[in-house]
């Protein structure tokens, strides 16, 4: 056991000889912040864009490299999940299709939408498939929302 209680000690005190500076000029400066770059680039749309995501297609033969990005929008009072397309590596995109369904119409709520494409064959649907995904039907009097899933066999223009 004493020799136990040594290494304690001894670790110990190690611990603090590297916690306390050196040099008796004061606790250590951090070094000056650099600026944050700025944002840069075009917004996909003028309008309301929430919850974005992104993917950059690699199972979907001549698309592979194509960006997709969808974000949830509203089309009056319908929630929809607009999805855009970029052939230039993300320097540009342009809206190709529009997710919407009944459970997401008349206010109901959409919310919390994710986009993936499928790396693999999963049962009956092909690697490349793209799966489209949010919260919908939330209502006042029942207040329940179920996930809901979409697929696009063509590069989400449908």
């Amino acid at each position: 056991m004493p020799a136990r209680a040594a290494l304690c000690g001894l670790t110990g005190a190690l611990c603090v000889a590297l916690a306390v500076p050196a040099t008796a000029a004061g606790p250590p400066q951090a070094a000056p912040a650099e600026a944050a770059p700025a944002a840069t680039g075009t917004p996909l749309r003028d309008d309301t864009g929430l919850y974005p995501r992104a993917v950059r297609l690699e199972h979907n033969g001549a698309a592979d490299g194509r960006v997709l990005a969808s974000v949830v929008t509203f089309d009056g009072d319908n929630g929809v999940g607009a999805i855009h397309e970029s052939t230039d590596s993300g320097a540009a995109f342009r809206e190709v299709g529009r997710v919407a369904g009944p459970d997401s119409a008349a206010g109901q709520g959409l919310c919390c939408a994710t986009l993936f494409e499928l790396p693999r064959q999963v049962g009956a649907l092909r690697a490349g498939t793209l799966l489209w995904t949010s919260s919908a039907g939330q209502s006042e009097q029942e207040g329940r929302m179920a996930l809901r899933i979409w697929r696009s066999d063509d590069v989400g223009r449908t």
